[in-house]
């Protein structure tokens, strides 16, 4: 039986803890947080109790969420895997690059396992429709979401542009060979919306918008390839699919629209890393794969800030 603890339980972390409480092979053994009536709340809530503070949450656990803020990733985290503790980390993997490559050598220092929690790996369109990519040229993907005061301690890059970041270099699987951007501040005092067109070594171009200060939630991702296109639809669970085929010697379009429906996708996400411990598996989403979404991020950020600084 693996102890397991939340450290951070606002409104994501809120969501580890009851997954963390319902599953088997696992003991939720308490949560921490800086608001202590928060903590209380989210622990009578999963029937487990509060530390107050994270060292004693961590002399009482095996493994452990971190879903504080980013800011706070990789001080938290360190203590942690300096434990041996394997460390499932909310996205993004920390605040910086240096700060997650310390955190990679600590682990691996210690033996600790870490996962980083980007969410859309585990969302069915993905593994629907993976099936479908066939050497995809063109890729496009839209994230907006409606303003919240939740993270804007990071920009919109980190906050959500990060998740297609991570998917289209794991579809790609090319070094990137350019970075074009811009982005603008809009409800505070960082980046809320951007876009960024993305070449790689191998030809593909990816366009990435994401917003925060959008009306409504819509997340897709369009491939376009060879004869075929392809559409995700991480918000419906929809995969669409038009097709060029040979029919009588003549071609036509098909197209049909394939309905995986909605999943527990963050439930399947920390099954991934209880399991991933519990059989000393490589994890799911490894320490390495959001290091380079993350390096790929600030190259991002790096072309906004000039064109910000040159306007």
């Amino acid at each position: 039986m693996l102890r397991a603890g939340v450290i951070g339980v606002g409104h994501l972390g809120r969501f580890h803890a009851q997954k963390y409480s319902d599953m088997d092979g696992v003991k939720l053994e308490g949560v921490y947080d800086t608001n202590a009536d928060r903590a209380k709340l989210v622990a009578e809530e999963c029937k487990t109790k509060v530390f107050t503070t994270t060292t004693e949450l961590l002399d009482n656990v095996d493994i452990v969420s971190i879903a504080t803020p980013a800011t706070n990733h990789h001080s938290v985290a360190k203590e942690a895997l300096t434990k041996g503790i394997h460390c499932l980390i909310e996205k993004p993997f920390t605040r910086t690059v240096e700060e997650a490559k310390d955190l990679m050598n600590i682990a691996s220092k210690h033996n600790a396992k870490i996962q980083i929690g980007h969410l859309e790996r585990f969302n069915t369109v993905m593994s629907g429709g993976a099936d479908l990519f066939k050497d995809p040229r063109f890729i496009e993907c839209q994230r907006l979401a409606p303003f919240t005061a939740r993270s804007t301690d990071i920009n919109v890059i980190l906050d959500l542009m990060i998740h297609d970041i991570d998917l289209v270099q794991g579809i790609v699987k090319s070094p990137i060979k350019d970075i074009d951007a811009i982005g603008v501040p809009v409800l505070t005092d960082k980046v809320d919306i951007a876009h960024a067109k993305i070449e790689f070594e191998n030809g593909v171009m990816a366009n990435l918008t994401a917003s925060r200060i959008s009306q409504k939630v819509f997340r897709k991702m369009r491939l376009f390839q060879r004869y075929s296109y392809v559409g995700l639809d991480f918000q419906k669970g929809d995969v669409e699919v038009f097709e060029r085929v040979n029919k009588d010697g003549s071609f036509h379009i098909e197209g049909k629209t394939m309905p995986f429906g909605s999943t527990d996708a963050l439930r399947k996400e920390i099954s991934a890393f209880v399991s991933s411990v519990g059989d000393n598996s490589p994890v799911a989403v490894s320490a390495e794969d959001a290091l380079l979404a993350l390096q790929t991020a600030y190259k991002i950020i790096e072309k906004i800030e000039f064109r910000m600084v040159n306007l």
